[in-house]
């Protein structure tokens, strides 16, 4: 089973994102606390980050540079109604694999897992 960390400061997309990978046979992590996340990382190991962008205390970029430096094979996830700010810009290099715009559909969602998952079996 697939381990995916979850970082949201929103509890309720936090509790919504959560069940639907649950649903979907993802094993979840889930964390409204950035800085929790943060230290996280350093001790356990995921198969995928899904994050915010904007949170306080650590931004979705400090846990991508934070998971991509501890684990670079880990693909990221980030996600954020302020997507278009970021369209086109580098995000590879901060180590995010894919950016998503709120509110994210389901389908879309797991789609995206599974196409970065696929070949890192």
């Amino acid at each position: 089973m697939r381990h995916v960390l979850l970082v949201d400061d929103d509890e309720f997309v936090l509790e919504v994102i959560r069940d639907m990978l649950e649903m979907a046979g993802y094993r979840v992590t889930a964390l409204h606390d950035s800085t929790e996340a943060l230290k996280l990382i350093k001790k356990e190991s995921f198969d995928l980050v899904l994050t915010d962008l904007r949170m306080p205390g650590a931004n979705g970029l400090v846990i991508a540079k934070a998971t991509s430096e501890r684990q670079p094979h880990i693909p990221v996830i980030l996600f954020s109604g302020w997507a278009a700010d970021h369209d086109g810009k580098d995000l590879a290099g901060k180590g995010v694999d894919l950016l998503l715009a709120k509110p994210i559909a389901m389908d879309a969602l797991l789609k995206s897992i599974e196409s970065l998952l696929v070949d890192r079996i």
